[in-house]
């Protein structure tokens, strides 16, 4: 009895130091990065560390994501199709279900069921799930977050929509000089940064405790613009020069070599003009784009060997369920030669080096070679778009190495997969909501496993739109027809079997459509009637947002004003201070609503921004030109401005009013309106909302920052709606 006794309690620590010993999970995520965009994928493109991962872990070949970055971003976070997880399009907001601004509460995300299992939850880099503070990283689960709640247009400057948060706070708002606060002395360079971070978060874990750590590392490379870094440029330059021909065939070939292809798949036909026919400038110029396009994938892996070696210094690798992905294929969505492709060359590079935005990219040419060997782009349903390189590794937890698995599996799959290796609970309900049922398969079975099973899986975005059932794939473009193949013999899809096989393609249409009705799917055209019919109601959280300051910035970013209390209060600029309030927190300004601002100023100058919000594409601001007071609205980059006459010395009050008919009125110190019909705002602006301050692009009449220099006061912000009958 004793005997057994000891063996119980032998058993039963085992189990409990195997339960204490749950690995670590962290999931790198790459943006618009091609099938055969990495080494162990085919690639010429020197990425040592992911291949290293691939030769002590697994690749699977047939990983499938959703075509296009936030509909992915919502797909490995939920474990649901990405319409469930109200992500259908982009992160905007139509008031339907399948299409919101934000992750579904219907839903739970990794962090939430992970932190919920005793597990440190961090995130770094790029959410681009909602910039709304109940929608945000932190809103969702993570303990930890660094990064920015939107996209990112620029690797070495901070763009409207890309402001840096720490946690809940906006730590760097939009600038051309941001500071990485843990290397001061490093330059700001967004796919090191975020490495930073990761490490510093997984530093900061390892001192609380030893519980499991979950990491969201979600890079913005290598994604356009071209920001790379010289001295990885300087590798790949003049190594394209023979052209996207030569190169597609190479990596076709290494794929098949690798075992990746069936050697009898031949490679999709080019889509985009043989590289002979460019100029030598031309090809020149596309030689350097795509070197700078390589360039950020070198970083990128880069980056990720100083995740995998922190990991091993710190003795957590063996014991990290480690994964790395991309969100959806190569994008042409910018032409041959890319955004702005005849302006920014090689020979004025400087004037465009760091330009974020829309500003630059590699073109469709290369974009066909990132896809390689498939058919189509980001975007897309068919091969090209929606198939991700996808490399797993953990030493402790399967031991098979540098083998291949041919399983099909989708982003979807990773929830399931994490809930089994963590042994936590994914709930029936969380914090009130009833929550969907996962939608994936764990992959642990397929680990230490070549076996296959069949399975079905669905896709739709913009109209593009997919279903696959064991080898079987119906596809078919925006306004095209549905397509056939068998991806057993023909996965780069060439052959259209849809005429062949009507019994098949009939099967596999009916069950897209019942999919698309069970997650809530609309059609192109009805998703831009929900945009436009929300935009015209533009419902709030409420009757009115109002922002009464009474001398206190709130959620501001103070950039150097004072508070003088003494003033009833009122704010004192000095020419070079203003106020900054993030967009995700400022009211919205797009639809039929009335935006009032009224307050008092007393102006040392004649010039100078006392209010803006937006910028020349989309904004509204109050602003002083030349002793004038002026209110100026820009929707779609057509500007309206009501100019007030001269006025005198001391201190005025005035009322901008832009009405939910479209009217602008303007009144200064009580008087008369003046109006002038100026339409409505389609889209909230990108630029945040500043006070005393435009620093990024002009609503009004002037040129950035045209800063303000004296006394602001009761300054007020009211947004209202029109009711409906």
């Amino acid at each position: 009895m004793k005997r057994v006794t000891s063996l119980t309690c032998l058993l039963l620590s085992l189990l409990i130091v195997h339960a204490v010993k749950r690995p670590n999970i962290v999931v790198l995520f790459a943006d618009d990065m091609g099938y055969s965009d990495i080494g162990c994928f085919g690639s010429e493109i020197e990425t040592p560390n992911l291949d290293g991962l691939a030769a002590n872990g697994l690749r699977f070949t047939h990983f499938y994501n959703t075509g296009r970055c936030c509909p992915s971003r919502a797909s490995i976070l939920t474990g649901l199709y990405s319409h469930q997880a109200d992500i259908g399009h982009m992160a905007g907001e139509t008031g339907v279900r399948g299409y919101r601004d934000r992750l579904s509460f219907n839903a739970v995300t990794l962090a939430e069921v992970l932190g919920s299992a005793g597990y440190h939850t961090i995130m770094t880099g790029k959410w681009h799930l909602g910039w709304r503070d109940e929608g945000s990283p932190t809103a969702r689960g993570f303990q930890h977050f660094y990064g920015t709640r939107g996209y990112i247009d620029s690797y070495f400057t901070i763009v409207p929509r890309t402001e840096i948060y720490l946690g809940e706070e906006l730590v760097i708002p939009v600038t051309d000089k941001p500071i990485n606060h843990l290397h001061p002395d490093q330059e700001w360079y967004t796919t090191d940064v975020f490495t930073d971070y990761a490490i510093h978060f997984i530093d900061e874990v390892r001192k609380q405790d030893d519980k499991p750590f979950f990491l969201y590392l979600a890079y913005n490379a290598p994604h356009f613009p071209l920001h790379a870094k010289p001295e990885d440029t300087k590798k790949y330059r003049g190594r394209y020069r023979d052209g996207w021909e030569g190169f597609r065939k190479n990596r076709h070939e290494r794929l098949k070599e690798l075992g990746m292809l069936n050697k009898s798949w031949p490679l999709s036909a080019l889509d985009v003009p043989k590289w002979e026919t460019l100029t030598e400038q031309q090809r020149d110029d596309m030689d350097f784009k795509m070197a700078l396009f390589a360039a950020i994938i070198d970083r990128l892996d880069q980056n990720v060997g100083r995740v995998v070696d922190h990991l091993k210094k710190i003795g957590e690798l063996d014991n990290t369920l480690l994964v790395f992905v991309s969100d959806n294929g190569g994008t042409k969505e910018t032409g041959l030669f890319g955004i702005k492709g005849d302006k920014h060359t090689v020979d004025n590079y400087k004037d465009w080096a760091r330009v974020g935005g829309w500003s630059s990219s590699y073109g469709q040419g290369w974009a066909n070679l990132s896809n390689t060997p498939f058919r189509e782009y980001k975007r897309e349903n068919h091969e090209g778009g929606v198939s991700a390189p996808f490399v797993i590794h953990w030493p402790k937890g399967f031991k098979a190495k540098g083998e291949l698995r041919h399983q099909v599996a989708h982003l979807i799959d990773l929830m399931p997969t994490f809930v089994e290796v963590s042994g936590a609970k994914y709930p029936k309900s969380f914090k009130g909501k009833p929550i969907q049922e996962m939608e994936g398969r764990s992959l642990v079975p397929f680990l230490d496993s070549k076996r296959t099973e069949s399975r079905t899986l669905f896709w739709e975005h913009e109209g593009n739109r997919a279903v696959r059932e064991g080898a079987w794939k119906l596809v078919g473009s925006r306004n095209g027809p549905w397509e056939l193949y068998d991806a057993s013999r023909d996965r780069t899809e060439l052959n259209n079997l849809a005429s062949a096989e009507p019994q098949k393609f009939a099967s596999l249409k009916k069950k897209w459509d019942d999919w698309a009705k069970r997650v809530h799917v609309m059609t192109p055209e009805e998703y831009s009637e929900a945009r436009k019919a929300f935009r015209r109601a533009a419902p709030l959280k409420g009757p009115t947002v109002r922002m009464d300051f009474k001398g206190k910035p709130l959620r501001f970013m103070n950039k150097g004003v004072v508070v003088d209390k003494k003033a009833k209060p009122a704010w004192q600029f000095n020419g070079k201070s203003w106020l900054d309030l993030p967009r995700d927190r400022a009211p919205g300004l797009f639809g039929s609503r009335t935006i009032r601002y009224t307050g008092r100023f007393h102006s040392k100058n004649a010039n100078g921004v006392i209010l803006a919000h937006g910028g020349d594409r989309m904004g509204l601001s109050v602003y002083l030109s030349d002793g004038k007071l002026s209110f100026a609205q820009c929707a779609d980059w057509k500007r309206k401005v009501i100019t007030s006459t001269r006025l005198g010395a001391g201190e005025h009050s005035f009322e901008a009013v832009r009405h939910a008919d479209g009217r602008m009125t303007l009144s200064i110190d009580g008087g008369q309106s003046q109006s002038v019909k100026a339409g409505l705002i389609g889209l909230d602006p990108g630029d945040s909302l500043q006070i005393g301050a435009d620093t990024v692009k002009p609503v009004g009449e002037y040129e950035v920052p045209n800063q303000f220099n004296g006394t602001i006061r009761d300054l007020k912000i009211e947004v209202e709606r029109v009711e409906s009958n």
